[in-house]
């Protein structure tokens, strides 16, 4: 029998977020449920990169466009098929493939304002149980799944340009496999209403809300050079390294301790010794707090 040729289609698609390993999330195709991770090893195999960026962008808005449109038709149409088609969709993507009726075809990706790039189909995988790897039920009922769920209160590493070393209070409001929708408590819209900011992240950016401060001060008796601390500043908190107490002080009962943080320069920074912290460390594999320390 004569091999099936497949036709391979182009698809335009989004880049929302770009992530420290330098991987990317995408917005596929205009639909905002269908968001898809690539890596730069996956460029002329999974995406490809367009010459024309604003054809790219324009053909991304039609079919957003579309995408809305469909979805408001289907739900004015038969409520009831589309309340069944959720239900489905939402097992179909438990078991790590797609919605019914979501095309697999190559898809074009924007990257910026002059490149773009694309994706093509993949034959779908599955492991001996017959579907996709899902995530082992010790992990999914306890330990990081329980810590970062819908509804806590969590700390998210700066990751955008002036926010490197900082940590962000915010509530998850969504999941989705091992992306977690989050609202800041104190990061704002700059440039749209001035609310506050949302946007989805990978499970690496997030850790629990850290233990609180000792309400003594005796943590402060081990600070040595170089001790990581954490310096609330802005509505956040930004790992600093300890460099002295002021005036000769111990560290224990200082009121004014000298700091330095690599994302400031290393200039030696007079701060409040009541606005520091221990420098936590999470270890999300048994769930638990170490601090202070040494950076080298």
């Amino acid at each position: 029998a004569e091999e099936e040729t497949q036709v391979v289609e182009w698809k335009p698609a989004q880049i929302r977020q770009v992530l420290p390993s330098g991987r990317f999330i995408a917005c596929v195709n205009g639909e905002e449920d269908f968001y898809e991770e690539f890596g730069a090893d996956e460029q002329g195999v999974e995406w490809r990169r367009t010459k024309d960026s604003a054809a790219t962008a324009k053909a991304f808005a039609v079919a957003a466009k579309a995408a809305a449109e469909a979805a408001a038709a289907a739900a004015a149409t038969n409520l009831g098929e589309q309340e069944a088609s959720t239900e489905q969709e939402v097992k179909t993507k438990k078991k790590g493939g797609r919605p019914p009726g979501k095309k697999s075809n190559k898809r074009e990706l924007e990257l910026s304002d002059s490149d773009a790039v694309s994706r093509p189909e993949k034959r779908a995988k599955v492991t001996l149980s017959g579907t996709a790897p899902s995530i082992p039920v010790g992990i999914r009922n306890g330990g990081v799944g329980d810590a970062l769920s819908v509804g806590k209160t969590v700390e998210v590493r700066g990751h955008d340009r002036h926010f490197e070393g900082s940590w962000f209070t915010a509530e998850v409001v969504e999941s989705r496999n091992d992306m977690r929708k989050v609202k800041y408590e104190a990061l704002f819209d700059g440039e749209g209403d001035g609310g506050r900011v949302e946007e989805w992240l990978r499970l690496e950016l997030l850790r629990p809300l850290p233990p609180p401060t000792p309400a003594s001060n005796a943590w402060r008796k081990q600070l040595k050079v170089g001790t990581a601390m954490e310096l609330q500043h802005e509505g956040g908190w930004w790992q600093v390294e300890f460099v002295s107490a002021a005036h000769g002080a111990m560290a224990e009962v200082a009121e004014n301790i000298l700091i330095k943080a690599r994302q400031w320069g290393d200039e030696h920074i007079l701060v409040q010794a009541s606005k520091l912290r221990p420098g936590w460390q999470w270890r999300a594999a048994k769930n638990d707090w170490s601090r202070g320390a040494v950076i080298e």
